[in-house]
């Protein structure tokens, strides 16, 4: 399995997903290689995938992992009210 390929397939499609089951597709596709592939700006990309999907719960996991891999970035954004 191409897991960085599958990643950006998956990612492209939710970008211009229009109905269902676009969405929850893209968002299937981005979840199987999630584990493998933790690109911050892929997993905010699945994050707002899922909340979109009404998953709350696995958006804000997502979230955080991101904010964990880039602590730096959280301040930086505070700093200048995007928080």
């Amino acid at each position: 399995m191409d897991v960085p390929l599958l990643a950006i397939w998956g990612y492209d499609y939710l970008q211009f997903a229009k109905a269902d089951p676009e969405p929850k597709q893209a968002v299937q596709v981005m979840e199987l290689v999630s584990g493998s592939f933790t690109d911050p700006q892929f997993l905010m990309a699945l994050a707002l995938g899922q909340l979109q999907l009404g998953n709350t719960t696995r958006a804000v996991e997502l979230a955080k992992a991101v904010l964990k891999q880039q602590p730096s970035r959280t301040t930086a954004e505070q700093s200048e009210g995007i928080s």
